[in-house]
Formats: structure tokens, C-alpha cells, sequence
């Protein structure tokens, strides 16, 4: 595919996205959130490597992720893994004016770059910090998005999501990894599996990030 709207369409045809976030990707194209050197690459189907050897995950993974999450406008939402700052991007369009974005990012340099992008966008504020830990000022959240392979639904996270509310989140084991929906509810955790993935491991501790 070689444009924007050949990308999104294929996209929407599979089913991977809904109207809303075909309408905020199309308003917020991926090249402008890639570096010179991979915008040659932007409307290819595929995650692309960026610093720190993280990667930018592939349209349709980010597409799945954020229709799972079921976004809605008003909505608060932490993502822990900011990458290149598009999926910020596309959720800041999804929760709208009214909604907050809290994303952070545990590299320095992911950090410093996507705040430099995410400047101009009013309701997302840009953290550099651990995201094993959240952000409890923030909390507590509708939704909260991993976008790194985690061992566990982390206690400390599900604890800043409100009653209703959803976490994404690729688990790993050792031969495999599964895109989760957690919604926790009165009586506990209702789990849901949405796909197979494969995500860079969530940093936890044990050497420098």
C-alpha cells in the first residue's frame, strides 16, 4: 500500500478498525509520527524497529487494540509504552476534547521524542517514568493500554482502573504471547482473549532500561 487512505481501507475491509478510528487515522496519518528514515515504510502493514530496540507496533495490531478498547469521548486513559506517539495520537482523537491521555515511556529518548510531537495536542500529557508503576495522580482510568508483552496483569495497574473499566494488555508465557481485555468489574476480572501477538517484553526491573 503507498497511501494513507489504500492503508486504512484495507484496514477497515478486514475489520481491524471501526469508523471512529478509521476517521482519526485518517486526520492523523502514521508517516508524520516516523523518523526520515522509515517513512518510506509507513503504510506498510508491519511493526517498524525504532530506539532503544523498541519497534512502532503495525497498523492493524494498534487498530485491534484500540477497537477492543472501545474508546469513547470524555474518556481517561493511560498508555504505558509511548513509541512514536501515533496510537497516543489516535487515542487523544478518540477520547476528544473532554477526554485526558496520560502516556508514558520508561526511555528518555522515546520520551523526548514523542513529547516533541504530542506538543500541540492539548489533552495528552507526555511522562517519562517506569510504567510497571502508572500513574496514580492520573488514576483512576477508563482504560488503560500495555503495549509491551507483560508476565502478569500487574496488580499495582489494575488498581488504578476504575470499576468498569478495561485493560489491553499482551501477556507472555514462555512459547507464546495473547492479546488480552481485562475488564474489571464487581465481582472481579472478566478475561478475554483477542489474539495471538508478538510484542518486545515489557521492561521489569533487573538492569538498566
Amino acid at each position: 500500500m503507498e497511501t494513507n487512505e489504500e492503508m486504512i481501507a484495507s484496514l477497515f475491509h478486514s475489520g481491524a478498525i471501526d469508523e471512529g478510528i478509521k476517521k482519526c487515522m485518517l486526520h492523523f496519518p502514521r508517516v508524520d509520527f516516523l523518523p526520515d528514515s522509515l517513512k518510506k515504510d509507513a503504510y506498510r502493514d508491519v511493526p517498524l524497529p525504532i530506539s532503544n530496540c523498541q519497534t512502532t507496533s503495525a497498523p492493524s495490531m494498534i487498530g485491534i487494540m484500540l477497537r477492543e478498547a472501545g474508546l469513547e469521548p470524555g474518556m481517561k486513559v493511560l498508555e504505558i509504552g509511548t513509541g512514536t506517539g501515533w496510537q497516543t495520537a489516535l487515542i487523544s482523537c478518540l477520547v476528544g476534547k473532554k477526554g485526558r491521555v496520560y502516556t508514558i515511556d520508561i526511555f528518555e529518548e522515546i520520551y523526548k521524542s514523542s513529547k516533541t510531537l504530542l506538543k500541540d495536542f492539548k489533552n495528552v500529557d507526555v511522562l517519562l517514568g517506569d510504567g510497571l508503576e502508572g500513574h496514580p495522580k492520573g488514576a483512576p482510568y477508563d482504560c488503560i493500554i500495555i503495549s509491551a508483552a507483560a508476565s502478569e496483569p500487574y496488580p499495582l495497574i489494575l488498581s488504578q482502573l476504575k470499576e468498569g473499566g478495561v485493560l489491553i494488555i499482551p501477556l507472555r508465557t514462555l512459547h507464546l504471547q495473547i492479546l488480552y481485555k481485562i475488564t474489571k468489574t464487581k465481582k472481579g476480572l472478566e478475561k478475554k482473549e483477542v489474539c495471538p501477538v508478538l510484542f518486545v517484553p515489557m521492561y521489569e526491573g533487573g538492569g538498566k532500561p
